[in-house]
């Protein structure tokens, strides 16, 4: 004679609902660590669960797991995104900004969504702030594309514009930082075109950049 089941009230319920239901009771125990290896078993039968992911970098977060969570919210907001839920997603990423504001790479996730979505300024100002990042840590070329990105998106932006233009000199490019930097001079007045010449002279010191300084001041 076969033994009956032991889970009475789940008898019916499909292998992802019973791990999700021993998560969330281990989760309401404080049993964080069984919870997330509850919600693992769950993702194995239905990896498209984008929410359960996101349940997953919840409790790191909360329990101190910094690095973790950070890897658990990309991998929600990839599911959110492969799926079509663009705001879910970008929600996601910023969350995983404002916890790691250092990361290049999930400012520029969270940019791709936003132009995507036709919100051109938001994601050039996140471009902007990936590639400031990116300069930091000395990667130079993944910088310039960033810049060269946003600078697309708005040209003349004096602040992406004077970064581009640094990027281009690191990479070795500086003629092309000069002329970028002798258009800029055009479009600009007052406070911001002495922003531009002092670009110019660090960019290319000679007695005829100087002069091109005292002149405009």
């Amino acid at each position: 004679m076969r033994a009956e089941k032991r889970v009475k009230p789940s008898k019916n319920k499909s292998d992802v609902a019973l791990d999700l239901e021993r998560a969330e009771q281990a989760r309401g125990q404080g049993a964080w660590r069984r919870a997330i290896t509850a919600y693992e078993h769950a993702l194995v039968e239905a990896p498209h669960r984008a929410d359960v992911r996101l349940r997953i970098a919840d409790l790191y977060a909360a329990h101190g797991e910094k690095k973790l969570a950070h890897v658990a919210y990309l991998r929600a907001a990839e599911s959110f995104a492969a799926q079509g839920f663009s705001e879910r997603a970008l929600g996601v990423y910023l969350a995983a900004a404002r916890r790691a504001p250092k990361d290049a790479e999930v400012w520029k996730r969270a940019a791709a969504i936003e132009i995507a979505r036709g919100h051109k300024g938001d994601g050039a100002r996140m471009l902007l702030t990936s590639a400031r990042l990116s300069l930091r840590a000395r990667k130079d070329e993944e910088a310039a594309m960033l810049l060269r990105r946003a600078f697309s998106l708005e040209p003349f932006h004096l602040d992406t514009s004077l970064l581009l233009a640094r990027a281009l000199v690191r990479i070795g490019r500086r003629d092309e930082a000069r002329s970028l930097l002798v258009r800029l001079a055009l479009e600009k007045h007052g406070a911001a075109l002495r922003r531009v010449q002092w670009a110019l002279v660090r960019c290319a010191p000679s007695p005829r950049s100087l002069w091109q300084l005292v002149r405009g001041a």
